[in-house]
């Protein structure tokens, strides 16, 4: 979002209370309203049939911290 990519989807943290109600963390969450942006998966639980679904032209992911994504690169 900071670089003003085209965001359609995004994974989304568990519900705290530095999250809003689906699981955008509160810097961002606002912006990603503003921009539909949609929740792919909730609870940092990746999803690869969820992302899929999207049809995506490109995915962006994490290999390291809790939204790492690095045991289902290949």
């Amino acid at each position: 979002m900071a670089v003003d990519a085209p965001v359609v989807g995004t994974a989304a943290a568990l519900v705290t209370s530095l999250s809003d109600d689906k699981g955008f963390f509160t810097q961002w969450a606002d912006v990603a309203d503003d921009r539909d942006v949609e929740v792919v998966y909730s609870n940092l639980e990746n999803d690869l049939d969820a992302i899929d679904a999207f049809e995506p032209d490109l995915i962006i992911g994490s290999i390291s911290g809790g939204d790492s994504v690095a045991a289902e690169y290949e």
